[in-house]
């Protein structure tokens, strides 16, 4: 009876923590001189055959990101009629996907975040009126959450890796719960939603209050690198799609939290239908210390091709990468170096890119 009791009052503490206890989580991977971590977005569910999964598990990689459009909602299923067993009917095929079995009985880490087709209709924020049923199964699918009970807003949370005497934080954000709405140019045909116009407006916001102060509180975390995870893009300020520049102000807010951090910091994110590295010069950003990288995976085995024409002017290569890709870092404790990789089908890197973090704070 005494130890029913104990597991029930334990589970109970685990279903009530809030995102600062999720936080500290503190998890440990294998002590060797090299760690990798995979990251990849937009998954067509019903393609469930697709050889992107077979190259992922080759790979074996210590950690998983999986950074949003994980599935994609129907549109017409979301609407006052919708149930969980709406949604647990797109679950349940992403469920069955041979790859993703694979990579859930491997000893690899997975960690997810969501962005609007896993959350809600396109582009959706904080006033999609499902968003608290959307949140109860996204959390139970990837994290084990109970589907019953109350959640504390939001799937914002981080993830300490101990690798050794190292140490990595993931950062994993959520830019739909809290976000308002864009200012959009209705003129422009951004997939007849209009244009996302860079708006300066008060009240605008991409974390939320609590999310935001969180954060803070997460780049001041003692590590030896921090990782990143935003569905949306960061440093690219040139297309008209989703992201963080449509708030000038949310993003040199984030910017500013990178700059002040407590460990170097790289940024991974989704989302576009395409993968690009981006680099943000220190010489543009008087408070960095470093030039800052941001590597966009996208679409893992939804439809690629999108982007041939699009500028980028902080894109590191000449070209941005078209086809089904997820990324991959190798971090090199003993060197100090993060090889990132975009990796196709077949399992071959298209891109690769190597940043010395201590040749990078020093130049």
């Amino acid at each position: 009876m005494r130890f029913l009791l104990l597991v029930f009052m334990l589970g109970f503490i685990n279903l009530g923590m809030t995102h600062d206890a999720l936080s500290n989580t503190v998890k440990t991977l294998p002590s060797t001189n090299t760690t990798q971590l995979a990251f990849g977005s937009c998954i067509d569910e019903r393609k469930q055959n697709h050889p992107i999964w077979k190259a992922l598990n080759s790979k074996k990689p210590e950690v998983m990101v999986f950074m949003g459009d994980n599935l994609y909602f129907k549109h017409s299923d979301l609407n006052q009629d919708t149930t969980l067993d709406t949604l647990q009917i797109y679950y349940d095929r992403l469920a069955k996907t041979p790859g993703l079995q694979q990579l859930r009985e491997s000893s690899t880490e997975i960690l997810a975040i969501w962005d609007d087709h896993d959350y809600g209709t396109n582009d959706s924020d904080s006033t999609f009126p499902l968003k608290k049923l959307a949140q109860s199964k996204f959390l139970n699918f990837w994290y084990g959450t109970p589907i019953d009970i109350e959640l504390n807003p939001g799937i914002y949370r981080s993830v300490f890796y101990a690798v050794g005497d190292k140490t990595m934080q993931v950062i994993l954000l959520d830019t739909r719960f809290f976000r308002t709405p864009w200012k959009r140019d209705l003129r422009v045909d951004e997939q007849s939603y209009g244009a996302i116009l860079p708006t300066t407006d008060s009240g605008e916001t991409m974390l939320g209050d609590e999310q935001w102060t969180w954060l803070e509180d997460r780049f001041q975390q003692q590590a030896d690198l921090h990782i990143l995870v935003s569905s949306i893009q960061v440093l690219p300020v040139d297309h008209d799609s989703e992201r963080w520049d449509g708030m000038p102000k949310e993003r040199d807010r984030l910017l500013q939290l990178v700059s002040n951090a407590s460990a170097y910091t790289i940024i991974l994110s989704g989302d576009r239908h395409l993968a690009e590295a981006s680099k943000l010069p220190r010489s543009e950003y008087t408070d960095l210390k470093y030039d800052l990288y941001e590597f966009t995976s996208s679409p893992m085995t939804s439809g690629a091709g999108h982007g041939r024409k699009e500028v980028n002017r902080y894109r590191l290569l000449k070209n941005n990468v078209r086809v089904n890709n997820f990324g991959l870092l190798t971090i090199d404790w003993s060197a100090d170096t993060i090889q990132a990789e975009f990796v196709n089908r077949r399992g071959n890197a298209v891109q690769q890119i190597t940043i010395s973090k201590e040749l990078n704070i020093q130049n």
